[in-house]
């Protein structure tokens, strides 16, 4: 399961909405606990992809600079945020063929006519093969 506080999805959210008919795209930055994931905050990418309308890319500084952060405390780069503009919060064939870290989790938001009508998590079973839907909660924040 993936919890996150409630500022954190609606960042996403309104990244989502924003970008739109762009993908929206981002790390989640947490803590692992078991088999549950923690976001203590999300940081938004700017869409480095060649088409920002079909794929996402997130920047690899801002990869580089949270992995190097990580290095000093007890949180960590836990996932990845993007959005489908087209309403399906599954993921596409794209997204299956960039899908090789296991220990990063996938949340996939799905927009209609600019809102976002679904979201989703995933976790990677098997790299470029097949994801498996996890649980996705929003708690309030504290």
């Amino acid at each position: 399961m993936i919890f996150f506080p409630n500022i954190a999805m609606r960042q996403i959210i309104v990244a989502a909405e924003e970008s739109c008919p762009e993908e929206a795209c981002g790390l989640l930055w947490g803590k692992r606990c078991e088999a549950d994931v923690y976001v203590a905050s999300v940081y938004q990418s700017k869409n480095c992809a060649d088409d920002p309308r079909t794929k996402f890319e997130v920047n690899p500084q801002l990869r580089f600079d949270l992995e190097r952060l990580a290095r000093e405390g007890e949180m960590d780069v836990v996932g990845l945020y993007h959005s489908h503009p087209n309403g399906s919060a599954k993921p596409s064939e794209i997204d299956l063929s960039r899908a090789w870290e296991t220990a990063l989790i996938w949340v996939i938001i799905g927009l209609e006519e600019g809102k976002v009508v679904e979201r989703k998590a995933y976790k990677v079973e098997k790299p470029k093969e097949r994801f498996v839907e996890i649980d996705l909660q929003v708690v309030n924040s504290q």
